[in-house]
């Protein structure tokens, strides 16, 4: 885990770390296993879970996407990327 990665996991509380990782995971599924997360630049909760803006970076590549993590009941989240229109930020 990188030194960026274990920071900001430390930082959060368990549902937001739980929401984060769950976008890596989608992330990683899409684009591939090498993207990993670097940064969270906005976070708003919602009724059903979070809205998250993250930096993921692979190598010296890094891009900004925004997410919507729902909730599923267990303690985990289902991510996916925030279409333009639901975008938070």
């Amino acid at each position: 885990m990188s030194d960026d990665r274990k920071k900001l996991l430390d930082g959060l509380g368990d549902k937001e770390k739980a929401a984060v990782i769950a976008c890596e995971e989608f992330y990683q599924k899409e684009e591939g296993k090498d993207w990993h997360i670097s940064g969270l630049n906005e976070k708003e909760e919602t009724m059903n879970g979070f809205k998250l803006s993250l930096m993921l970076c692979k190598g010296d590549q890094c891009t900004m996407q925004d997410f919507e993590a729902t909730a599923k009941g267990d303690g985990k989240y289902e991510a996916k990327l925030a279409e333009d229109d639901d975008a938070p930020f």
